[in-house]
């Protein structure tokens, strides 16, 4: 079994070595993009963001470093609703959101309505 400070660089790497000395550049954080629709199953969503939220390093000095930035995408701005009832509300559109480095697609009933699968074709 690894132990957490072999795992740790291998999501959030912030230094390397060389020569004899640690180079710490700055952490920039992943960006973690999850695709809302009307429909989806709010599991998909909630969990795996709360997962990645929850990922830091120890900054010193009591301080965390986030290694993941989430962002919640919406079809279009307006709210959404999961198939469970909860109401979401998006930060971003597919248009509008910024690069990302991850994309999380939730199932759900939502996922094979008409409307939906055509806005939500991922290309290039």
């Amino acid at each position: 079994m690894l132990a957490a400070w072999h795992v740790l660089p291998v999501l959030c790497p912030i230094s390397r070595f060389e020569g004899r000395s640690i180079v710490a550049p700055a952490m920039v954080p992943k960006r973690i993009g999850f695709v809302g629709f009307e429909g989806a199953t709010a599991s998909h969503l909630v969990g795996p963001a709360d997962t990645f939220a929850t990922v830091a390093l120890d900054g010193g000095y009591g301080n965390c470093i986030s290694c993941y930035q989430i962002c919640t995408v919406g079809l279009t701005r307006e709210p959404f609703r999961a198939e469970s009832g909860m109401i979401f509300r998006p930060e971003e559109t597919l248009q509008t959101a910024p690069d990302l480095d991850t994309v999380v697609i939730p199932g759900g009933k939502g996922l094979h309505q008409p409307e939906s699968a055509k806005r939500f074709w991922i290309g290039s």
